[in-house]
């Protein structure tokens, strides 16, 4: 039998090939660019059909969250659409601590991640969506030192502000999966909820800001950088000209 291919050179792709035999392979996790932080892995295996596959991601007692490994399933998708998980294992004693992720695909090609991947364009597609609903009002804060727009949604009344953010590092992508579920509640008209969190005066005034993206990074990295959501429209357009490191969550 042939070897398994495995490749993550796409968007937010992260994954380092040490070896492959069969339908086995040993992997790791490369640090993030000008940081030691690493946790975030995405990749795609492909010539897998019918063969079990057994994928070991060695090194982990020095990734950012060791203690987040045990009880972990990696999550899977056979058409980027549906993820689901696939059984892993965690043992801190192997080869520096590994993560064994088995799983038998139906079709030739499955794709892993850490958790299911949120998409540059899916995001665009999001922010635009929300941009073109009645009541909301679209904010560039500024730009990251790579150039990409850090977009904010305005909605709702009254004197108090709500600051919603989320993406803060970018390989936390369940956040921006929940910033889309709540997106869609607060520019729903018909939506009772988003119309009480508009219209009641504690809550209204929300300022989205959903995330922004750097590629193929977890946390840490110096050409990114994360505003303060107390921040006015003063600070707004100043934003660029700062950066800072980012500190791997507790």
């Amino acid at each position: 039998m042939s070897d398994i291919r495995i490749d993550s050179a796409f968007d937010s792709g992260n994954i380092e090939v040490l070896s492959v035999n069969g339908a086995s392979a040993r992997l790791a996790i490369p640090k993030d660019t000008n940081s030691d932080f690493k946790q975030w892995f995405h990749f795609r295996v492909s010539g897998a059909a019918g063969r079990e596959l057994e994928l070991n991601i060695t090194g982990l007692e020095e990734s950012a969250y060791p203690g987040g490994w045990p009880g972990y399933d990696a999550c899977v998708s056979e058409d980027r659409d549906y993820w689901g998980r696939a059984a892993s294992s965690y043992d801190k004693n192997a080869d520096g601590g590994t993560l064994t992720i088995r799983y038998l695909p139906a079709s030739d090609v499955a794709w892993f991640a850490y958790f299911a991947p949120y998409s540059m364009e899916r995001h665009h597609d999001l922010i635009s969506e929300a941009a073109a609903s009645e009541g909301v009002d679209y904010v560039h804060l500024g730009t990251t030192l790579d150039g990409q727009p850090i977009d904010c949604l305005e909605m709702g009344e009254g004197e108090f502000k709500v600051w919603l953010y989320a993406r803060q590092h970018p390989g936390e992508t369940q956040a921006e999966w929940w910033m889309e579920g709540a997106l869609e509640v607060l520019i729903d008209p018909a939506d009772s909820v988003g119309r009480l969190l508009r219209e009641v005066p504690p809550a209204s005034g929300a300022q989205l800001q959903p995330r922004w993206f750097e590629a193929r990074q977890s946390a840490c990295q110096c050409r990114r950088f994360e505003p303060k959501p107390r921040m006015g429209r003063a600070q707004r357009g100043k934003l660029a000209g700062s950066a800072r490191h980012s500190q791997p969550d507790g």
